[in-house]
């Protein structure tokens, strides 16, 4: 992308060789800032389906698949893989992370169990009280707590990347001529 050619280009020598690497500084601050990130006139909430890759996202939006760094600025993602996976891809990472994609997480208390089946099964934004698998417990009283799998909750987590927020497409535009104003100041 055109904009990222502005970025600046730092050099990087390996070991004691006179050979060094170029490359572009990608690290430069281009926050969005903070007052901003939670202003309905600046930014709109999407609700996605797990196949909606942040590049569909982005032409959806803008006309412009290029512009899904966009989106990763604003949710506060610096690695794509952190995007939502589709089912297929879901599955692949659970298996890849754990031995045993059935065995249990963590446990939650069941009073809380309907709470996180109502949020397609989201695990609480508030760790306190919510996740239970302190070592001290050493039996789990299925009166009281419910297992959840390393699949359940890895399933929650990724559910819960499906609500993001995105700029609002009339103020894309400006929003762009900002960040290249920000680049070529951090160039000077």
């Amino acid at each position: 992308m055109k904009l990222f050619n502005k970025l600046p280009l730092n050099g990087y020598i390996f070991d004691s060789s006179d050979d060094y690497f170029l490359f572009r500084d990608i690290f430069v601050k281009l926050r969005v800032l903070d007052s901003l990130k939670n202003n309905p006139t600046f930014l709109t909430t999407l609700t996605l389906n797990s196949a909606e890759r942040a590049d569909i996202v982005a032409h959806r939006l803008y006309g412009n698949s290029n512009l899904a760094w966009t989106l990763y600025l604003v949710n506060d993602i610096s690695d794509p893989d952190e995007w939502i996976m589709d089912n297929k891809s879901l599955e692949t990472f659970v298996r890849k992370k754990y031995d045993n994609f059935g065995e249990t997480h963590h446990y939650v208390r069941k009073n809380e169990v309907a709470d996180l089946r109502a949020n397609q099964f989201m695990i609480t934004r508030n760790p306190f009280g919510t996740v239970d698998s302190s070592p001290e417990i050493d039996i789990i009283d299925p009166n009281t707590y419910y297992p959840v799998s390393n699949m359940e909750y890895e399933e929650a987590n990724n559910d819960s990347k499906r609500i993001i927020r995105a700029i609002r497409k009339e103020y894309i535009t400006a929003f762009l001529m900002d960040v290249e104003k920000k680049i070529r100041e951090y160039n000077v």
